[in-house]
């Protein structure tokens, strides 16, 4: 099986979890991090095949009697130990307390799964399975770590999640025909509607799928998470729009916006930046991410496509913004459509088109429009005076 990075895996992780407004994680690996208000110590490790001669389908983790393990044992915080596999890019997870009673008893200890069930994780389900000593392991996607951080207490109780014996894993069939059903394709359901849409005022997008799933209990039950993802999203969607027709000043009304989108979107942007730079950011404000030392500052902006005439992003940058900037050597990250197309400019050369920026004055302060035009693959800067035409093209990474 391969395996990736240490580093690169925490990588993957923090990009998933990133959207998450209060996500916040320590260095190190094991590593105490709060996830949407709730803490955990958690550990990341590249699953591996045990190498059983007559069982080859077995994987495991291996985690050895460690220091760092003393202190974790002690606290009340769970202990999530998550196995990675690259191949599936899926993870496997066992009971933090069942693992908390096993650390530092004896030298190595070997969590267990099977390559098969990693190999079959549907993007909708928490499948889980039961180890010969009676523990439970539960397998997902890595998209859908989200959800289960905001659903492990009821994943290891056994609520609602479909449920594999490992050792009668290959008879257990497509579990999917089971619970085939109509799939719901919009939302109509006012007393529904009214719930969600304050959530998604608040971005809080996460909680407003796992409402429409629990609102509808079983009546759906072969809608996968991206099912319910898409028909969120179509609310999502019709919440910015009347936003949008109800503004008197479009362009104030895309700062606000700005808001929302930025959480989800710097989910990808992130560490794709990071991975350029070299380090770890950590995320400090809305828009604002460092490494550790605060040797590395970046504000990352996002926007969404404007292709009325022509293709155009628009961001908007404030004065507090700037003054955290300056004097530093920091950059200006922005998020042109998606994560996909990112300009990271040193902010010493973004400093130099500010003057030539339009602004806009509101309750007393100001903010400055970045407006880029992108054609043929070229990102050119909307400025005033004789430099109007700036290429930034350079900056793509």
């Amino acid at each position: 099986m391969a395996k990736i990075l240490a580093k690169e895996l925490k990588l993957k992780f923090v990009e998933t979890l990133n959207a998450i407004d209060d996500f916040v994680y320590a260095e190190g690996n094991p590593f105490l991090s709060t996830i949407g208000g709730n803490k955990f110590f958690i550990f990341l490790k590249n699953i591996s095949p045990a190498y059983f001669v007559n069982s080859p389908d077995i994987t495991r983790v291996q985690l050895p009697s460690s220091k760092r393990f003393k202190q974790i044992v002690k606290t009340r915080i769970p202990f999530v130990i998550l196995g990675y596999d690259t191949e599936n890019d899926t993870f496997t997870c066992w009971n933090p307390e069942k693992i908390k009673q096993r650390l530092n008893v004896k030298g190595n200890i070997s969590l267990y799964s099977r390559k098969s069930l990693q190999a079959n994780v549907n993007p909708s389900e928490f499948k889980t399975g039961v180890l010969a000593n009676g523990e439970k392991i539960v397998l997902f996607q890595r998209k859908t770590l989200p959800l289960f951080f905001d659903s492990i207490d009821s994943i290891f109780q056994g609520g609602g999640i479909v449920n594999i014996d490992l050792d009668d894993a290959q008879d257990t069939g497509d579990i999917s025909d089971i619970y085939a059903r109509d799939k719901l394709t919009e939302i109509t359901d006012r007393t529904l509607l009214s719930q969600i849409e304050p959530l998604l005022k608040k971005n809080r997008f996460l909680e407003a799928v796992k409402l429409c799933g629990k609102y509808y209990g079983q009546k759906y039950q072969n809608m996968t998470l991206r099912d319910w993802f898409n028909v969120v999203d179509n609310v999502y969607r019709n919440v910015n729009a009347t936003a949008s027709a109800d503004s008197s000043n479009n362009v104030e009304n895309e700062a606000n916006m700005e808001s929302v989108r930025h959480s989800a979107w710097s989910a990808g942007c992130v560490p794709r930046i990071a991975a350029r730079l070299g380090v770890d950011l950590h995320k400090r404000g809305r828009a604002v991410f460092t490494d550790e030392d605060g040797n590395h500052i970046v504000v990352c902006l996002v926007s969404k496509v404007y292709s009325q005439v022509g293709t155009h992003y628009w961001f908007g940058f404030t004065p507090k913004q700037k003054k955290m900037l300056d004097g530093t050597k920091g950059y200006v990250a922005l998020g042109c459509g998606s994560a996909n197309n990112i300009l990271l400019i040193p902010f010493s050369e973004f400093s130099k088109l500010l003057p030539e920026m339009s602004i806009t004055e509101r309750g007393g302060s100001f903010y400055w429009h970045i407006i880029l035009t992108e054609n043929a693959g070229r990102y050119v800067f909307d400025l005033r005076g004789k430099n109007n035409k700036y290429d930034g093209t350079k900056y793509l990474i």
